[in-house]
């Protein structure tokens, strides 16, 4: 009785996804996608996914792109074990989400806030995260390697056993982090 978006069904096909999915910016606050891989690249440009439950999802070159718009939103949405692998998150907002074990090569994640997120054991290889916010966040175990962090903001994060090998941290804020055990080897 709901609709394709909010049924709590898993693996939804990625073909019956892409039919589903509007071109314009979208209310889909509350969808649950589980264990998906979405093989078509498929935007979510400017979408409100508040709430949203997207766990063990795989994006291949999605479109998260977020406007200076409240509607950007991922307000404690669930990403736990996601993968982004080349995705698009500029500009996306992410507070209060859960993305520990989330995936995110290669991913462009400029200008996007993750604060009070959970980050635990997530993976950013190669990323760029130019000006990301992660304020409170918890990026535990988080792995940066290769990822461009300039001008980044970890300000109160707990970042004990992170590893930023080969990261380049030109200009990142790192005020009040928990820093214990955290890597930095051949990090700029």
């Amino acid at each position: 009785g709901r609709c394709f978006w909010h049924a709590d069904v898993d693996q939804k096909r990625a073909e019956d996804l892409r039919i589903h999915r509007a071109d314009d910016p979208e209310r889909l606050d509350g969808a649950v996608l589980r264990g998906t891989e979405v093989e078509e690249t498929v935007s979510f440009v400017e979408c409100s996914l508040t709430g949203a439950v997207f766990d063990e999802v795989t994006f291949p070159d999605a479109d998260f792109r977020g406007a200076m718009l409240e509607f950007a939103q991922f307000q404690g949405a669930s990403l736990k074990s996601a993968e982004f692998p080349e995705a698009n998150l500029y500009n996306a907002e992410f507070p209060e989400a859960n993305l520990s074990n989330a995936e995110f090569p290669e991913a462009n994640i400029s200008n996007t806030e993750f604060t009070d997120a959970n980050l635990s054991n997530a993976e950013f290889p190669s990323a760029d995260l130019y000006s990301a916010e992660f304020s409170d966040a918890n990026l535990r175990n988080a792995k940066f390697p290769h990822a461009d962090l300039y001008s980044a903001d970890f300000s109160d994060a707990n970042l004990s056993n992170a590893d930023f090998s080969h990261a380049s941290l030109r200009s990142a804020m790192f005020p009040g982090a928990n820093l214990y055990h955290a890597e930095f080897p051949e990090a700029n």
